[in-house]
């Protein structure tokens, strides 16, 4: 394989060059940027289609053409601070603050759902380095292969 196969042609910039990187090398089509322009000047009116289909039943046109015009509802919550998260030394206790925060109702079960994942997470992350160091440890005593 050539260098140019293995990293791309590129040009003096680092980009690719017409024709390569990419599973789509002709790149965007101008007749797909033509119907998205078409889509979106007619908008109000093929909402008003969806919406009918949707009266009629056809639930499943709505969303998949919702799914291509609006864009996904992105997390508009604030940073939340929990009392006595940063002071928690494991994370067993860490776990506990958050749901001691959800009982006491300073904390909405949604967003202790997530610090909990993440608290999930990173035990999970702790374990696997521990697993590494042990590993690595009997490997240095020759008791495995």
């Amino acid at each position: 394989m050539s260098d140019e196969q293995q990293t791309g042609a590129r040009d003096a910039h680092g980009r690719f060059l017409a024709g390569h990187g990419s599973a789509n090398p002709g790149g965007k089509t101008r007749a797909s940027r033509i119907v998205r322009e078409r889509i979106a000047a007619r908008l109000d009116d093929v909402l008003d289609s969806l919406f009918l289909l949707v009266n009629l039943g056809d639930t499943q046109a709505l969303r998949l053409a919702l799914e291509r015009v609006c864009p996904p509802i992105k997390s508009d919550a604030e940073p939340t601070e929990i009392d006595g998260l940063a002071e928690a030394k494991t994370l067993p206790e860490k776990a506990e603050v958050v749901l001691s925060a959800v009982g006491a109702g300073s904390l909405d079960a949604d967003r202790a759902a997530k610090v909990l994942q993440a608290i999930a997470s990173a035990a999970a992350l702790t374990e696997l380095e521990e697993l590494k160091q042990r590993l690595a440890a009997l490997e240095s005593r020759d008791l495995i292969g």
